[in-house]
């Protein structure tokens, strides 16, 4: 909050504590969109008139009222009230109540709330504070007065010693006949046709296959193929079974299988192909 201040933002900080009714800790309010869309004026804030009209709604302070009110606002059964609009402060105030800290004094669309120049420190049942105030109970200690880590991090005194690894002794000669696995291989270039589990077919490249959920991606039929290095089955040396798209010397692109490559080797030299088509193609 201090840092988005001294940077110039119009910071909103709000601390919500398990007293105030919701489940406070690291977790999210009752009625989170509410406070969401009201904080961050995504829409209108609600007009005076229509909270004074939600405000009466309210029989009692709850997070069910706040909702049952809400749901009245939005059928358009509350009095001046425009469907849709944001929740000002004082009405999400009758879900819970956090502390709150405005620096500007904004809240949605909203302007003209108390400025917060010291921010309030949230409602907590454990110590809240830096470690020279609240001290830090964990087994690694950092010692009185230490500032900010330069250099390398040392190993600290009341820390856990780790278990050394165990020696392994390396031969000094190599053996007769050195290993035949290929160790290495490259990824085609080329964009596939790859049939997602769903039966939905795409068409993506290895990249595709290394961004994200790697595992998953290389079990579908064809993939670990053509992006042996991603999937990690250079040992492993077969034609990819996906069709795929290649740009012909002429600039002519075209969609085509390993089965066309096996017509005539020549066409190993078009760009990807190689990859694509390992077996037939000699790159094993």
């Amino acid at each position: 909050y201090e840092a988005m201040v001294a940077e110039g933002n119009d910071a909103r900080m709000l601390s919500f504590s398990p007293s105030s009714g919701g489940p406070g800790g690291h977790r999210n309010p009752e009625n989170k969109f509410s406070w969401m869309v009201g904080c961050l004026g995504i829409v209108d804030s609600c007009s005076d008139q229509c909270e004074a009209s939600f405000l009466e709604c309210i029989e009692t302070n709850s997070v069910d009222e706040f909702a049952r009110c809400e749901v009245e606002l939005g059928n358009g059964n509350l009095s001046q009230c425009t469907p849709g609009c944001a929740p000002t402060l004082e009405m999400l105030k009758t879900s819970e109540s956090p502390v709150i800290n405005l620096s500007e004094g904004n809240f949605g669309t909203q302007t003209g709330l108390g400025v917060t120049t010291v921010p309030q420190q949230p409602s907590c049942n454990n110590a809240f504070g830096s470690f020279e105030d609240i001290g830090y109970h964990n087994k690694c200690l950092p010692p009185v007065g230490q500032g900010a880590a330069v250099g390398e991090i040392e190993t600290c005194l009341n820390a856990p010693t780790p278990t050394p690894p165990t020696a392994t002794s390396i031969p000094t000669t190599p053996t007769s006949t050195p290993p035949t696995s290929m160790s290495s291989c490259s990824d085609t270039t080329l964009r596939l046709k790859i049939v997602k589990n769903n039966g939905n077919r795409i068409t993506r490249n290895c990249g595709w296959v290394g961004a994200r959920n790697t595992v998953g991606r290389c079990a579908l039929d064809g993939v670990s193929a053509a992006c042996a290095d991603t999937c990690g089955t250079c040992d492993t040396c077969i034609d990819a079974s996906l069709r795929f798209k290649v740009i012909k010397n002429d600039g002519n692109k075209i969609t085509r299988g390993c089965a066309w490559v096996i017509n005539n080797n020549n066409r190993c030299l078009f760009d990807g192909v190689g990859d694509t088509c390992r077996s037939t193609c000699g790159k094993c």
